[in-house]
């Protein structure tokens, strides 16, 4: 996998940020090269899995409910809680790289 060839910072929640936007950047490249029979939930699930791995190999908290398969009836739930959990790394990670810039 290509992942290797991005340069990780050091704190663990701003590398997990990092490859979360790369996942995400691939993700929405295949959705807008998507036709009315492609697999979206398919291209979600390889997000979310990549995700999960990344969060696991940073020790990221927090993502680990959503290791399974996705399916039409837990699709929405799972997108929804992804998202708001990466929304919420950001927004904390902003917050500390604030706090540190205005404490110098």
């Amino acid at each position: 996998m290509e992942y290797f060839d991005i340069d990780l910072p050091e704190d663990p929640v701003l590398a997990f940020l990092t490859l979360e936007k790369d996942f995400r950047q691939k993700f929405d490249k295949r959705l807008d090269a998507a036709d009315g029979n492609s697999p979206v939930v398919d291209f979600y699930e390889d997000y979310i899995f990549q995700v999960v791995g990344a969060a696991r190999a940073l020790e990221i908290s927090g993502f680990d409910e959503f290791d399974r398969r996705i399916t039409g009836s837990n699709y929405y739930e799972v997108r929804r809680s992804v998202t708001l959990l990466v929304e919420q790394l950001k927004v904390q990670a902003a917050v500390v790289n604030s706090r540190r810039i205005n404490y110098y």
